[in-house]
C-alpha cells in the first residue's frame, strides 16, 4: 500500500466517522425532543403564556380606537383610514385570535368567537366606509359603524379579562 492510498483511506474513514457521529447526535436530539414536548399541548400552553400580553395589546388598540371618536365625528375619512393601519390597532387581529385560542377549553369561549366576529364585521364596515368617503362619495354615515366597533371590541375585552389568568397570577 502506497503513501497515497493510506492518504486516501484515512480521509474516508475520517469522513465517514464524522457522518456517522452528526447522525447519531441528531437522532439523540430528536429523540429528546420528540419526548419531551407534546405539539398538541405546547400550543395551548403558548396561547396561555401570551394571552395577557395579547389582552394589554388589546385593551392599547381600544384607546386608540376611542380616539378615533374625533375623527369619526369630523368625518375626517383619510384619518380614520389611516389610523386602523397603525399599531397597536394593527395587530388586533393576531391578538384577538391568540386571546381565543387561549380560552378555547372555557365556557366563554363562544363568546369571545362571537364579539370578536362582530367587531371585525363592524371595522371593516367602518373601512369601507371611509374609503368611500376618501373616494368622494358624499354623506357618508360612519358613526353608526365606529359606535358598534367600540361597543363589540369593549364587550370582547371584558369577557376576555374572565377568561385570561395573568402570568404571574397562574404560578
Amino acid at each position: 500500500m502506497s503513501l497515497a492510498q493510506n492518504d486516501v483511506e484515512q480521509n474516508i474513514s475520517r469522513r465517514d466517522s464524522l457522518l456517522k457521529i452528526t447522525a447519531a447526535i441528531s437522532g439523540a436530539t430528536a429523540t429528546v425532543l420528540g419526548t419531551a414536548i407534546l405539539p398538541a399541548n405546547a400550543d395551548i400552553i403558548t396561547y396561555k403564556l401570551q394571552a395577557s400580553a395579547s389582552l394589554r395589546m388589546v385593551k392599547r388598540a381600544t384607546r386608540q380606537l376611542d380616539d378615533m371618536g374625533i375623527l369619526v365625528a369630523g368625518k375626517d375619512y383619510n384619518g380614520v383610514h389611516d389610523a386602523i393601519r397603525v399599531p397597536p390597532f394593527t395587530e388586533v387581529r393576531k391578538n384577538c385570535s391568540i386571546i381565543i385560542a387561549a380560552a378555547e377549553d372555557t365556557a366563554e369561549s363562544g363568546s369571545l368567537q362571537q364579539l370578536y366576529a362582530d367587531f371585525k364585521k363592524t371595522i371593516e364596515d367602518v373601512n369601507s366606509k371611509a374609503d368611500q368617503g376618501i373616494r368622494g362619495k358624499k354623506d357618508v354615515e360612519i358613526q353608526g359603524s365606529y359606535d358598534d366597533a367600540v361597543r363589540n371590541l369593549k364587550s370582547f375585552i371584558e369577557v376576555a379579562e374572565r377568561v385570561i389568568t395573568p402570568v404571574g397570577a397562574a404560578m
